[in-house]
């Protein structure tokens, strides 16, 4: 068995020859090997090699056009958006239709029939734009799965979503003082998060969207997780700790694989929320913006646009039931 030294010799020659793909992947496999021997020094060492070279690594970008018909997209809208409908049935249908969001069996079998053989044969490694590798980008099935739904839902943001919300602003009078009236007079979003919602919404239609993005995606997971609550989800966590105190639960894609949010969110939207908000190979927008490294790039109208989506989807399909005193 090739032992470690070996292996990091390895990699050190693929990167003297600039082949630093090679290289990422002999440091990758040299540092499983140091894992395994608890060499904390040389873990140390080869996670800084990882970065270095991960970062250097010139990727080509495929770019495929699929050019779909203005009169396509046209009779979509037209489906949503209906003469006579008043700004907030057309908003709640949006919350409520499935074409807003992809279906998890279909992009699973999707999947599963188009991966292509080199994704089982190569050895497969995901890196970030900054050199880091990325969780779960070594699994062909979950690497080609994540493609597969990024396809998808990104041409409902922008091709769908985009379109519907250029139509709105346009044609129904959407604008900050419409959208957050229609988000309050729904009665479900805590009371305490309603001023920063508002202003979420406010700066999005004022066109600063690093502004709305960092107020909404927060409150989307405190509206989330206090809506859930109000349903009869359990979203109280112990500490771990000798002395018994609680605490909200932060939200994490362990909430939204278990069975309790999805009986109550089901399956679609558990994903979407997952993919948008927490996945490594997807968007990830919670955490870049919780730690505080997300590019001002992905600060940008669609992503905005996808999480006032969320919010429409919570205003959707939530309903308070009145209650007649007897």
């Amino acid at each position: 068995m090739e032992n470690l030294e070996n292996k990091i010799k390895k990699a050190q020659e693929s990167e003297e020859k600039y082949d630093f793909l090679g290289a990422s992947i002999q440091y990758k496999e040299a540092l499983q090997m140091a894992q395994k021997l608890s060499q904390k020094e040389k873990i140390k060492e080869l996670k800084n090699k990882l970065l270095t070279v991960g970062a250097k690594i010139n990727f080509k970008t495929l770019t495929v056009e699929q050019h779909i018909p203005n009169s396509s997209i046209d009779d979509f809208i037209n489906l949503i958006i209906k003469d006579g409908d008043g700004l907030p049935i057309i908003l709640k249908t949006i919350g409520c239709h499935y074409y807003f969001y992809p279906r998890i069996k279909n992009i699973l079998n999707e999947a599963k029939n188009t991966m292509p053989i080199m994704f089982q044969l190569a050895t497969l490694t995901t890196f970030s734009d900054k050199g880091h590798v990325i969780e779960g980008g070594s699994d062909p099935q979950i690497a080609w799965t994540a493609k597969i739904y990024g396809i998808s839902q990104g041409i409902i943001t922008n091709l769908y979503l985009k379109r519907m919300f250029e139509t709105l602003k346009q044609k129904n009078n959407l604008n900050g003082g419409t959208l957050f009236s229609y988000i309050e007079q729904k009665g479900i979003f805590p009371t305490n998060s309603l001023p920063l919602i508002k202003k979420g919404v406010e700066k999005y239609f004022e066109g600063d969207y690093i502004s709305a993005l960092h107020i909404l995606v927060p409150q989307f997971e405190s509206s989330f997780l206090y809506i859930s609550e109000k349903l009869g989800i359990d979203i109280i966590a112990l500490n771990r700790s000798p002395e018994v105190s609680t605490r909200t639960k932060v939200l994490s894609e362990t909430n939204l694989d278990s069975s309790e949010f999805r009986n109550v969110w089901k399956e679609d939207f558990c994903e979407q929320v997952k993919y948008i908000l927490f996945s490594p190979l997807g968007y990830k927008l919670r955490h870049k913006i919780a730690h505080g490294n997300i590019d001002p790039i992905e600060c940008n109208q669609s992503n905005t646009e996808l999480i006032l989506y969320l919010f429409l989807v919570l205003a959707g399909r939530v309903e308070i039931k009145s209650q007649v005193k007897k």
